[in-house]
């Protein structure tokens, strides 16, 4: 899922050598032709992600689902003459901040109120981070910064040195720690301590493999479903779980064969994703959606018979639907589906023809 990222813009052209090269066996399931979906079916919410304008430049754009004859509505929201690097959305208001220049800048959910927020005097790297509570933008500046929007100031947390480079990814539910990444290699940030927490990697993940929080805040699910770093850089196909707070934890499925997308965990503890069982090792194989307990392995089943090429994958708010962009067996067509968690409703497609779609996907109000 996602995942650890770079810079956004370099992360655009490996998504883009990710969708020309990756091997594929079967193609995307179609859904009915005809509909009628749940009201659960659609997109909850705005879906906004980065792409390239007409001159080439990274923009943030929104596209907007609704029944009938409307389909898909999609919107350029910036227009940056010098296109932006990366953005993240407040979950409380909608604001969206982005990077542009190396500056932090600001504009609401429809664009509108295009404001500076931070006149950057180095280079910012990888993309903006709200908070869960939408108090504070976290940022990459010469290291980690926390820029409060209550009072407009911005300090450094955790400043870059000779050794080190500091990268934020995400926080977890209840907003308590960061995941980060130093020198590309996977930290978990205490902002409570300013303790640093760093899984055990000689299990085999690599460096840059995707990550999420469990819903508990306290684990974090490492995975990655590609050999050979297809994915954002080096990653390695497989699925670990680590306790950030005590450090137990380590490799669940870590053969080269079991290949993970999108792993979440619910407050009963059980875990959702996609998964194949891949030979001889993972390459983009078509990955079913399944359940199992925490680890990954006890009592998995599968929630639905479709199979996915998964190209990226995002889970709705609610987490009972996951949106995929997916392609076919040359990848010279993309689609973008909502597939429910409930197999007695139907896979809707939101897009026959997602080559539109760009990366970073990020819900709306």
């Amino acid at each position: 899922m996602r995942r650890l990222l770079c810079a956004a813009l370099a992360v655009a052209a490996v998504v883009a050598t990710r969708l020309a090269g990756v091997p594929t066996a079967t193609s995307p399931p179609e859904p009915t032709a005809t509909l009628t979906p749940e009201p659960n079916t659609l997109l909850p919410r705005s879906l906004y992600y980065l792409a390239h304008d007409a001159n080439g430049m990274g923009q943030i754009y929104r596209l907007v689902y609704r029944l009938g004859r409307d389909g898909a509505t999609i919107t350029q929201i910036t227009s940056e003459q010098d296109g932006i690097n990366g953005f993240d959305i407040s979950s409380t208001d909608g604001t969206i901040a982005y990077i542009v220049q190396n500056n932090l800048a600001a504009v609401d959910a429809n664009g509108g109120n295009r404001h500076v927020l931070v006149n950057a005097l180095s280079e910012i790297q990888g993309f903006p981070v709200w908070s869960p509570d939408g108090k504070t933008i976290v940022y990459n500046s010469d290291g980690i910064n926390f820029y409060s929007i209550e009072n407009g100031d911005s300090s450094v947390i955790l400043p870059n040195d000779a050794s080190r480079k500091y990268t934020v990814q995400s926080f977890p539910p209840d907003g308590s720690k960061l995941i980060l990444s130093i020198n590309h290699d996977i930290a978990v940030y205490d902002n409570a301590s300013g303790g640093l927490f760093l899984p055990d990697q000689s299990g085999g993940f690599g460096n840059l493999n995707d990550v999420s929080w469990a819903s508990d805040s306290k684990h974090i699910y490492i995975f990655g479903s590609f050999a050979g770093g297809i994915s954002y850089g080096i990653s390695n196909p497989g699925l670990w779980r680590y306790n950030v707070e005590d450090g137990s934890g380590g490799a669940l499925l870590i053969d080269g064969k079991d290949c993970v997308e999108a792993p979440i965990q619910d407050f009963a503890g059980n875990l959702t994703y996609l998964y194949a069982r891949s030979e001889p090792v993972c390459e983009a194989p078509p990955l079913s959606l399944v359940r199992s307990g925490s680890d990954g392995i006890t009592n998995r089943t599968m929630l639905r018979p479709e199979t996915f090429r998964v190209l990226d994958a995002l889970w709705t708010p609610d987490s009972s639907a996951l949106l995929i962009v997916q392609g076919n067996e040359m990848n010279t067509i993309m689609n973008l589906i909502l597939v429910p968690i409930d197999p007695s409703l139907p896979v809707v497609t939101i897009l026959s023809d997602a080559g539109r779609i760009g990366y970073m996907l990020r819900w709306g109000p």
